[in-house]
C-alpha cells in the first residue's frame, strides 16, 4: 500500500488545531481584560474628573455667596425724615427740625445730604429777611436767604448741604437752623421747618 507523504503533517495540523484554538482563547480572554481593565480605568478616570468638577463648582458657589455678601454689606443706606412746627423766629441762629441717623457697626465713612425748607410768617410791623441753613453736625455751609413783608408776610426758604464724612461716632445728626435780621417773629402755628436727610455709609 503505497504510503501518503501529507498523512502526517495532516495529522500534526488537526492535532495542533486544539492547541491554537486555546492560545487564541487565552489572547482573547487576555484582550477583554485588557480592554475591561483599560474601561474600569477610564471610568475611574471620568469619575475622579466629575467629583474634582462638582468640588470646584461647590467652591465657586460658596465664593460667589460671599462675595455677593461682601457686596451687600459693603454700602448700607439710611435716612431721616424731621419737622417742627409753631416755633417763633428770633434774631439769633436757632436749630429747627433736628435729629440723628445711626451709624451701622463697623462702617467708618458716609456721604450725607441734608434739604431743609421752612415756611415762616413775619409777624412784625417792618419788611423784614428771614436766613436759613441745613446742618450735618452742627455745622453749616452756607446761609441763604429772602424777604418777607410785614404783618403777616408769608415765605417760604429751601436750602441743601452734602458731606462726606470720614470719622463717625455712634449717630450723624441732622437739622437746619433759622433766623430773622430785624426782629423777632412770633410763634405761630403755621410756622414750619421740614428736613429730608439721607447717608450713605461705606466700609
Amino acid at each position: 500500500m503505497p504510503v501518503d507523504p501529507w498523512a502526517a503533517t495532516t495529522a500534526q495540523e488537526f492535532t495542533a488545531q486544539p492547541s491554537d484554538n486555546a492560545k487564541i482563547a487565552g489572547l482573547l480572554t487576555g484582550w477583554k481584560g485588557e480592554m475591561f481593565d483599560s474601561r474600569q480605568s477610564i471610568l475611574a478616570n471620568v469619575s475622579q474628573i466629575v467629583a474634582d468638577l462638582t468640588a470646584k463648582q461647590a467652591a465657586l458657589e460658596a465664593q460667589n455667596a460671599q462675595i455677593l455678601d461682601l457686596i451687600a454689606n459693603s454700602v448700607k443706606i439710611a435716612s431721616a425724615s424731621l419737622s417742627e412746627s409753631a416755633f417763633s423766629v428770633p434774631t439769633t441762629n436757632t436749630n429747627r427740625a433736628m435729629g440723628t441717623i445711626a451709624v451701622p457697626a463697623g462702617f467708618t465713612s458716609a456721604v450725607v445730604l441734608v434739604v431743609a425748607t421752612i415756611s415762616v410768617i413775619n409777624s412784625t410791623t417792618a419788611p423784614d429777611n428771614c436766613y436759613l441753613t441745613a446742618l450735618i453736625n452742627g455745622v453749616d455751609t452756607r446761609w441763604v436767604y429772602n424777604g418777607w413783608g410785614a404783618n403777616g408776610g408769608f415765605n417760604t426758604l429751601t436750602t441743601s448741604k452734602a458731606k462726606v464724612l470720614t470719622s463717625l461716632g455712634s449717630t450723624i445728626q441732622v437739622g437746619c437752623s433759622t433766623q430773622s435780621q430785624v426782629g423777632t417773629w412770633a410763634a405761630n402755628a403755621a410756622n414750619t421747618a421740614c428736613v429730608e436727610a439721607i447717608a450713605i455709609f461705606l466700609r
